[in-house]
């Protein structure tokens, strides 16, 4: 199961109540869907907005591990970088503390 599999659903989910276009909102791996739901049915998209997301997630995921990417798009800020491998490394806290953490991130 995978993400154009998700991508599917969503649209099966328009034909089950006869929705012909729909306006997307797709947040974080949502814009993923969103970008994958447009490409498959552009047909079905009234409208597509894209929040927290992007269309190459490997320059983050390169950065996070310290390699290269050819990417023309930027690296992440170190900052930044370093805020989401603290998230990463703190299953241990608190669902209070893990959102405390992020919004302090975001902020």
């Amino acid at each position: 199961y995978d993400l154009v599999d998700l991508a599917n659903d969503a649209i099966g989910i328009l034909d089950y109540f006869h929705i012909e276009k729909a306006h997307l909102v797709g947040i974080s791996m949502g814009g993923a869907l969103g970008q994958l739901i447009a490409a498959q049915a552009p047909q079905r998209v009234q409208s597509l907005i894209l929040m927290c997301t992007s269309g190459d997630f490997s320059i983050l995921l390169d950065a996070l591990e310290g390699k290269p990417n050819p990417s023309p798009l930027s690296r992440p800020s170190p900052r930044y970088l370093e805020w989401v491998r603290t998230i990463m490394a703190n299953s241990s806290k608190t669902n209070e503390q893990k959102l405390a953490q992020a919004l302090n991130g975001w902020k």
